[in-house]
């Protein structure tokens, strides 16, 4: 039906011609009808208006049709410049990314230990475990970006660690919860509070190595060169015998050598 039409319209423009002096189209349109039933079915004829005759249909020119169909993608564009992270930067990421997974690990992990133990009797073990848990949480916390709820976390760890009684088999604890929290200030800039965390760690778990550093270093981000050389003297008797080349003595070497 639609063919038909299309033809007959197309035969009738070719019959009637443009020049037709019947209608003018006017303003950029040209108004057809043509008749939908009879014997004329199909024929069409310009008018100067848009309304037909009963039993005709008008038809308009330049009408805006629907959209096409989207065509094909086009070339790939060039590369855009790279970005400004140096591979240092990516590969600290990558470490603290690590870092956090594990201690989400360690401390779900520590939750099911601190249950068994607690169900076993062994109050004192399940203490144990969740000062581990307190100090994994701080330190997960503090790589998202929570400052104040590190600190609050790290120093709960540190004061039930504090209280906790003493066990031969704890005597000489691998991170001291608060000598983790002096790191946890020097990372945030606090050096002031992190020497003060970082003294009373040394009456708790006196003779460290990184608690004699820990110290020199935040008395020497506080300004007390004084103290900061005591300290640093302190690791230097304690590491006279040692034959390592760890970062912390280097730089004791250092600060010792210049006076």
């Amino acid at each position: 039906m639609k063919l038909t039409v299309v033809f007959a319209l197309v035969v009738g423009l070719l019959a009637i011609g443009v020049s037709s002096a019947a209608a003018k189209p006017g303003k950029g349109k040209i108004h057809v009808c043509y008749a939908t039933k009879g014997a004329d079915k199909g024929a069409m004829r310009f008018v100067k208006g848009k309304k037909c005759p009963k039993g005709e249909k008008s038809l308009s020119w330049n009408k805006k049709g629907k959209p096409g169909a989207a065509g094909q993608t086009g070339a790939t564009g060039p590369a855009g410049a790279p970005g400004g992270a140096s591979q240092d930067t990516i590969d600290e990421l990558r470490t603290q990314i690590e870092h956090l997974a594990r201690a989400d690990v360690f401390a779900s992990a520590d939750l099911r230990h601190m249950a068994a133990l607690e169900k076993a009797g062994q109050g004192y073990w399940a203490g144990q475990v969740e000062i581990q848990i307190l100090g994994a949480q701080a330190w997960t916390v503090q790589g998202q970006g929570n400052r104040s709820e590190a600190i609050k976390l790290m120093r709960s760890a540190a004061e039930l660690e504090d209280a906790s009684e003493k066990h031969v088999a704890m005597e000489n604890r691998l991170y001291p919860m608060r000598e983790l929290l002096g790191d946890m200030l020097m990372v945030q800039g606090e050096s002031i509070a992190a020497l003060k965390e970082y003294e009373t760690s040394l009456k708790n778990a006196p003779m460290r190595l990184r608690g004699f550093y820990g110290a020199a270093k935040a008395a020497e981000f506080s300004g007390d060169k004084k103290k900061a050389r005591e300290y640093f003297e302190k690791l230097a008797k304690l590491t006279r015998n040692a034959d390592g080349d760890r970062s912390e003595l280097r730089e004791m070497k250092q600060r010792l050598a210049s006076r």
